[in-house]
């Protein structure tokens, strides 16, 4: 081998050393596990629901898998939650399906994941924080079991701790499926209550709402459970 073909060679060598080098050191960030879309948060709408910018549009989102029993009691501590973690920012978008309304339902990553655990879900997914806490009750139907199982967890802790919604016995209570709503019956009355009525002070029996109607029972006109 000729000296110039060596010199030619540790060159190459060398160009291919710190091509390689250049990749591992200033190479771009790995993409997130999920596709996201980048938004920015203009304003809150109602508790489920924001308004973005997406690709210089305005857009209308309704945030995935929240549900609230009883708006009227914490709408308006929901809403300032909402406006106070998401003023400002630039939000990434995990789209599903569109509502009834054209809405996209949306999971919103504060920023992006590098990989979909518990730890990442907790720190950077908004809908999670949410349910820890305890602003939103896991929907009937959740868009995907993908978060479920975190959710259902972090509602627990919520509950637990009696954290925004759950700070009432009567919030708690008020849930969905009429088998799962729990109401109060006495041994001699034929009404049924929520859980802290004046009248449950010398018997107070648990029942589901379904049996109580099933059986006759007619609401408390003084504490109002549902019907």
């Amino acid at each position: 081998m000729t000296r110039w073909n060596r010199v030619l060679l540790i060159f190459l060598i060398l160009g291919l050393f710190m091509a390689d080098f250049e990749s591992l050191s200033f190479g771009s960030a790995p993409k997130p596990p999920v596709k996201l879309t980048t938004a920015k948060f203009v304003k809150v709408i109602d508790v489920d629901t924001i308004e973005v910018i997406i690709n210089n549009k305005k857009e209308e989102i309704r945030i995935a898998d929240v549900d609230y029993p009883d708006v009227k009691l914490y709408k308006k501590e929901i809403i300032n939650f909402v406006q106070k973690n998401l003023q400002g920012k630039t939000l990434y978008l995990e789209l599903t399906a569109k509502d009834k309304q054209g809405r996209f339902v949306v999971y919103i990553w504060l920023s992006p994941p590098n990989q979909i655990n518990e730890q990442e879900i907790k720190t950077k997914l908004f809908n999670a924080l949410l349910f820890m806490k305890g602003y939103a009750q896991l929907a009937t139907n959740p868009v995907s079991i993908k978060y479920k199982s975190h959710f259902i967890k972090f509602q627990n802790e919520a509950k637990g701790k009696k954290l925004g919604i759950w700070k009432t016995l009567e919030v708690k209570e008020l849930v969905r499926d009429k088998k799962q709503i729990i109401v109060y019956i006495t041994e001699t009355g034929g009404k049924y209550h929520r859980g802290n009525c004046k009248y449950l002070e010398k018997s107070r029996i648990s029942i589901s709402l379904e049996e109580a109607q099933k059986q006759g029972y007619k609401p408390c006109k003084i504490c109002k459970p549902p019907e």
